[in-house]
């Protein structure tokens, strides 16, 4: 395991997040779905009510899944990487490799494949856990890629963050979304 340094859009320095680890854990806690108890990890209320019901499992780990880090580069990554998983992208990780300079990121050429490992990490983890990475054959390296339920789950997460969206700018502005503007 290594520590890598990113230089934000702000000028900032994100430093010490490691490359490697345990994401099945970290992703499961992020979504609310495991929690730690005296040392032991548990299923949350919510994970053993959606236990039994797919559809509803999807929903809600499509609407939390944006929040997957706090980590800033990780934000853009998450959303990069979603976006590149709606559109007719062959390689998502390249597109991600290319926004993130283009948004302002600096990152260090020789870390450069890490970084963006790592600020894809978790939605990747979570497209794996769901069986929705497969793996391709008959290519040297071997190389995960998104099946079609990848990029409906994608499209389903950023249709959510457009509601999440509009319902915020609603709130804000008191209007009701009928009223026109």
């Amino acid at each position: 395991m290594s520590i890598e340094v990113i230089v934000a859009p702000d000028g900032s320095v994100v430093t010490g997040y490691p490359i490697g680890g345990d994401g099945v854990r970290e992703s499961a806690q992020a979504l609310g779905l495991l929690r730690k108890h005296r040392g032991q990890l548990l299923p949350t209320t919510k994970a053993r009510a959606l236990h039994n019901d797919p559809v509803d499992l999807w929903h809600y780990l499509a609407n939390r899944a944006p929040s997957l880090s706090e980590e800033l580069y990780q934000q853009h990554g998450i959303l990069l990487d979603l976006l590149a998983l709606t559109g007719d992208i062959d390689e998502p990780q390249d597109f991600v490799r290319r926004s993130l300079p283009a948004l302002g990121w600096m990152i260090d050429e020789r870390h450069f494949d890490a970084a963006v490992c790592e600020a894809t990490r978790p939605v990747r983890d979570l497209l794996e856990h769901l069986s929705l990475l497969t793996w391709q054959r008959g290519v040297y390296p071997s190389k995960q890629v998104p099946s079609k339920d990848a990029t409906n789950f994608a499209r389903t997460v950023l249709s959510g963050l457009s509601k999440q969206s509009h319902d915020t700018s609603v709130r804000n502005t008191g209007q009701s979304p009928s009223t026109p503007d």
